[in-house]
């Protein structure tokens, strides 16, 4: 378990609320974004809760945390403030790491035994998916299992609304999807319109308390996320923009991280904000095909394992079009001269290890996680090239050791 340090005495009160109007101004994407964001993202101090929770209607709230965040001090003041805003907060700190079937199940049944009206999510993606995947089996009738609702829009029910209130700049807080650890590790999404939180409440300054290992995985993973939105086959020319300038914002503001400070600077945070937009209109690519069988056998958290085998494929993806390439290398900060190269050097600056070898990943395994990798049919079948099980192997092969040069 990630362990948060103790949220500071000023937290909340340096980031003042602004109008819809400026904040799309601010990300330099015009109204398209307020097309996109599903939910709204309303940008300030988790002290503005009661500007998110409007409707009166709702009584009573089962805020979902972990024990990281919870001991950071985090889901106490948002129970607090639910609190002062007359409404009956319960505390549920049952989430570990990928939410497992047990946990979202856990979860429903402490909400169903509470008689609450809504969901609060206070945590990073982990606790967000398993709020929302909550929040699906309680839509649909009877007491089903989360397992028959894998695969894309199962969920068709009236699901309770979820808040989100994200501590890391992940992204699972604007989209309509959950990933779940199903048995012996192996991950699943489920998904439908009623798992898209009802509001965010993003708050820069609640990262300030993370470790910086966590920070640095869910940037690099929300950097992957805008990269590969850019080169998916469903990407559209707003999510292209979007893409673009998450990259440029993202790629500026980690030096940030390399510089040790702590938590997420605003930058970075809109920057975050710009990629899980993207990536939430678009889906993922083969980074991510990649990346889930070396977290569910090896353990590896989601956004470093993406990072490991990042270089190969985007390196493979870049080859593949040349014109996008050179647009992504453009709004990329410092104008590198190959996307897998420049992606290397980042993690390189960031002292993040390289090559699978570092992580213990046997050679010898690496065709039966290819064959794994083959199985993320949606996401492959995203990507602008067509990539066989042998051409995994040969991007795995690629990145035990790292073959991929960092660019100088």
């Amino acid at each position: 378990m990630h362990r948060h340090r103790r949220i500071p005495g000023n937290a909340g009160q340096v980031w003042p609320f602004r109008g819809a109007r400026a904040r799309r101004r601010s990300l330099g994407v015009g109204a398209a974004v307020s097309a996109l964001v599903r939910p709204p993202v309303r940008i300030g101090p988790v002290t503005g809760l009661r500007r998110v929770l409007t409707d009166k209607r709702i009584r009573r709230l089962l805020v979902v945390t972990d024990a990281g965040v919870s001991e950071a001090g985090w889901a106490d003041l948002v129970a607090a403030l639910i609190l002062a805003s007359n409404r009956k907060p319960v505390v549920w700190r049952g989430v570990h790491g990928c939410p497992g079937e047990t946990v979202v199940e856990r979860c429903a049944q402490a909400y169903r035994s509470g008689r609450h009206d809504a969901l609060v999510a206070v945590g990073g993606g982990s606790v967000i998916d398993a709020a929302k995947a909550a929040a699906g089996l309680l839509g649909e009738p009877g007491s089903p299992r989360l397992a028959q609702f894998e695969g894309l829009g199962q969920f068709t029910g009236a699901a309770p609304p979820v808040f989100a209130v994200p501590t890391t700049p992940g992204g699972a807080e604007v989209t309509a999807h959950a990933v779940i650890a199903g048995p012996h590790g192996r991950r699943y999404a489920v998904s439908g319109l009623g798992l898209r939180p009802s509001a965010v409440l993003l708050d820069p300054a609640l990262a300030a308390t993370a470790p910086r290992e966590v920070v640095l995985d869910t940037a690099l993973d929300s950097l992957l996320h805008a990269i590969e939105a850019f080169f998916a086959r469903a990407g559209t020319p707003v999510t292209s923009g979007l893409a673009l300038r998450a990259v440029g914002r993202i790629t500026r503001s980690l030096q940030s991280v390399v510089d040790g400070q702590p938590g997420v600077s605003r930058e970075l945070g809109f920057g975050c904000l710009l990629a899980s937009v993207a990536m939430a209109n678009t889906n993922a690519g083969v980074v991510h095909a990649l990346g889930y069988p070396l977290t569910s056998e090896y353990g590896l958290s989601h956004g470093r394992a993406n990072a490991v085998v990042a270089p190969a494929a985007l390196s493979m993806l870049g080859g593949n079009d040349s014109e996008r390439h050179g647009a992504l290398l453009a709004a990329w900060h410092g104008r590198p001269a190959e996307v897998g190269a420049a992606f290397a050097a980042l993690l390189d600056e960031l002292g993040v290890p390289t090559g699978l070898d570092t992580y213990c990943v046997p050679d010898g395994d690496l065709p039966r996680l290819a064959g794994l990798a083959a199985t993320y049919r949606p996401v492959l079948e995203n990507t602008p090239v067509a990539v066989t099980k042998p051409a995994l192997l040969e991007l795995y092969r690629r990145s035990w050791p790292a073959k991929v040069a960092a660019a100088t």
